[in-house]
């Protein structure tokens, strides 16, 4: 091997833009990801989440909001978390539900 002071550059002849290649990969990754979207679109609630739903709703009302109120904080928390808290005291307390009502509550 011989070593010299200059550097040699390798230079591709041919070579394609990177963007370009990339393109039809980001495109075929936006397809799926639509079409999954779709059909996660289709799915119906079960009677236990619909139940589950109701429940939380109708804790959040007792503990004095409105209904468009309670629906909106049990949407941003789920209603496993709303129905499963020890009290509505404590679930109040919690970060979570701060983020929620200052979203939910005007």
């Amino acid at each position: 091997m011989i070593r010299s002071s200059r550097t040699t550059l390798i230079v591709p002849t041919r070579h394609r833009s990177a963007s370009r290649g990339a393109s039809p990969l980001v495109a075929a990754v936006l397809v799926l990801g639509l079409a999954l979207a779709a059909c996660g679109s289709d799915k119906k609630a079960s009677p236990e989440e619909t139940g589950r739903q109701a429940k939380a709703v109708a804790e959040l009302r007792d503990y004095g909001l409105t209904k468009d109120q309670a629906t909106c904080v049990t949407d941003k928390l789920g209603a496993e978390t709303v129905v499963e808290a020890s009290g509505m005291d404590v679930l109040a307390a919690g970060q979570p539900y701060q983020d929620a009502a200052k979203a939910c509550i005007k």
